[in-house]
C-alpha cells in the first residue's frame, strides 16, 4: 500500500507518479526475493480496479496461484502495463473507459442490477447522469 492519501485508485495515476510506481515494483520485487526466493518473473503485480477500499494499492501473487476473481481480466491490470499505460499518455487513467467485472455479490452490482429494474419514475433523479442543456 502506498503511503500517499492522495492516490485512491488507478484513475490518480499521472506521469509524476510513475518514480512511485517503478519504486512498489522493483523493491516489492525484490523484497519478495530476498525474504521468499521466488524470482521477479515468477510473480504477478497488478492494482484493482474497481479497488476493494479506495487507497491505492499493489497487489503481488505467486503466478502458480490459482487465479481468483480479483485476478480476472476486467479487474486486475498489471503495474508494468499501468507504468507503460502512462509513459505513453500521461493522463490515460483519467481518460479511457475501463471494463471492470462485477460478481452478482458486489454491492454496486446489486444497486446497479435494481436500478435497471425499477420503472424509471422510480429511480431518484440523482441517480440519472445530468442532462446537457447545450444544443
Amino acid at each position: 500500500m502506498v503511503q500517499r492519501r492522495d492516490l485512491a485508485s488507478l484513475r490518480d495515476l499521472r506521469p509524476q507518479h510513475l518514480p512511485l510506481l517503478r519504486n512498489v515494483l522493483h523493491k516489492g520485487l525484490a523484497a519478495i526475493q530476498q525474504w521468499f526466493g521466488v524470482a521477479a518473473e515468477e510473480v504477478v503485480v497488478f492494482l484493482h480496479y474497481l479497488p476493494s477500499y479506495y487507497h491505492l494499492h499493489v497487489h503481488f501473487v505467486h503466478a502458480a496461484v490459482e487465479p481468483t476473481h480479483g485476478m480476472q481480466a476486467g479487474k486486475a491490470h498489471m503495474l508494468t502495463d499501468v507504468i507503460s499505460q502512462i509513459e505513453t499518455c500521461g493522463d490515460f487513467f483519467e481518460r479511457a473507459t475501463l471494463a471492470c467485472a462485477l460478481g452478482q455479490n458486489d454491492p454496486l452490482y446489486s444497486k446497479l442490477a435494481s436500478d435497471c429494474t425499477a420503472p424509471p419514475e422510480q429511480v431518484q433523479q440523482s441517480k440519472r447522469p445530468k442532462e446537457d442543456n447545450k444544443h
